[in-house]
């Protein structure tokens, strides 16, 4: 799982 993926929004893996 990547950093990214807790951030905001969550629900969105990969998102920076």
């Amino acid at each position: 799982v990547p950093a990214a993926n807790f951030q905001p929004p969550f629900l969105v893996p990969g998102v920076p």
